[in-house]
């Protein structure tokens, strides 16, 4: 998928991006999110988000009224003077791993190991460099 820009401001934005909703073939949770800044994109806002779908075969291997909860990723950017987004989750690995380390505990599902690791990494380095400043 690509970038997604319109005349929203920021706060509009990520308002729609964590919008909780009970449509008829699935509700959305947002369990948890965080803001953080990045030096390639100005945001990037992680959420652990649950899908709890109404029918079968909308999430492949999950049944009606199960739960599938998992890491979602959107950088956030401007262009032009609109905000823009574009959504990724775990499982594609986004080369990104500042997501908060808790969040890893929180999402069972769509778990791309390699990319949980680098998180690991990374928040290993960031404590690594806080000790030695």
């Amino acid at each position: 998928m690509g970038w997604l820009y319109s005349n929203r401001t920021l706060d509009h934005l990520l308002n729609d991006l964590l919008e909780q909703y009970d449509r008829p073939d699935a509700s959305r949770e947002v369990l948890e999110h965080a803001l953080c800044d990045d030096d390639g994109y100005r945001h990037i806002l992680w959420s652990v988000i649950r899908l709890v779908p109404k029918q079968d075969g909308l999430i492949s291997g999950v049944a009606a009224g199960q739960s599938y909860t998992f890491i979602g990723c959107d950088l956030i950017d401007s262009y032009q003077g609109q905000w823009g987004y574009k959504s990724l989750s775990e499982q594609v690995h986004p080369y990104f791993y500042n997501c908060p380390l808790h969040f890893l505990d929180l999402a069972p599902d769509g778990i791309n190991e390699e990319w949980r690791r680098y998180v690991r990494l990374h928040h290993q380095e960031q404590a690594r460099l806080q000790r030695s400043a």
